[in-house]
Order: structure tokens, then sequence, then C-alpha cells
């Protein structure tokens, strides 16, 4: 194996491809107060309670 730099691994087509996608319309959603969530990235808030509801922080 020959050794590659980090920073070649870095500049690599790949990396860029997946640092740079569109993202998709799922993530483009988000839900508003009172919805059901997982995360708090799926809520408009930003965050997601520990009962699973986007609330406003």
């Amino acid at each position: 194996m020959t050794p590659v730099s980090i920073a070649a691994r870095l500049a690599s087509d790949g990396l860029q491809q997946h640092l740079f996608t569109a993202p998709t319309a799922a993530a483009e959603t988000c839900k508003p107060n009172g919805y059901h969530c997982i995360s708090s990235a799926q809520c408009c808030s930003g965050w997601c309670d520990w009962l699973f509801t986007c609330n406003p922080k």
C-alpha cells in the first residue's frame, strides 16, 4: 500500500463530493413545534425535547 498523506485524502474527489453534495428534500423540510421528532435536527426550532416533540428553545 502506498502511503498517502491526510491532505491528499482530503483533496480527493470522493471526499469533495461527500462534503459538497446538495441536501435532499427530506433534509430541507423541518417539523413545526408540537410535531413528533427523533432528533433536534428534524425540528424547525432546533429543539427536540425528551418527549420526542419539537418545541421552542
